[in-house]
């Protein structure tokens, strides 16, 4: 009776596990193939050799599959009035990257996604520079969006790294920046 017991948890073991194939490396690398599991080794985070939670080593995802992060996301519209004057929005939100910020595409293909009223009016594309700022300004007519309905709009941000994750996005609600105030120079 416990061989039969051996021989089905033996069973059982090679079911669940399925064939574990070498890595280049010589390494075992079956964690990184199974939805997050993540690294090589054979040792896991919870115990013992061959199994633990997830296997191998770095957390639950590799680090190259890791989406960048957007946050504090801002939407404002302006009138410009240098020249012909018109309604400008100025878009921005930080990104960061667990690859390193370097990796963050500079411009980000739809990186700007403009609801109204619920409704999906654009897609822009967004800039990123080196220390993660990212922003863009359009006009009125580019966004779809009158400021004098800003606060109907939300507005979408992402970030994209050079393994091509997009970020999750950041909303901001769309706000009207009141117009500068004119300088009293008469003191």
């Amino acid at each position: 009776m416990e061989l039969r017991a051996g021989l089905v948890a033996c069973l059982l073991s090679v079911a669940a596990c399925g064939d574990k194939a070498a890595s280049p490396s010589g390494a075992d690398d079956t964690a990184a193939h199974v939805p997050g599991g993540s690294g090589s080794g054979d040792t896991g985070s919870g115990g013992g050799t061959e199994g633990g939670s997830g296997g191998g080593t770095g957390g639950d995802t590799p680090s190259s599959e890791q989406p960048p992060t957007m946050s504090a996301a801002d939407a404002h519209c302006y009138q410009h009035e240098t020249g012909e004057a018109r309604w400008i929005w100025v878009v921005s939100g930080t990104a960061d990257d667990p690859q390193g910020i370097d990796t963050l595409e500079r411009v980000v293909p739809d990186g700007v996604v403009v609801e109204f009223d619920g409704a999906e009016w654009a897609r822009l594309d967004l800039a990123c520079d080196t220390a993660g700022s990212c922003s863009g300004s359009y006009s009125e007519s580019e966004t779809g969006v009158p400021c004098s309905d800003a606060t109907r709009a939300v507005f979408f941000v992402t970030a994209l790294d050079e393994d091509g994750n997009r970020s999750a996005p950041a909303a901001a609600t769309g706000r009207q920046q009141p117009p500068a105030r004119p300088q009293d120079d008469s003191r």
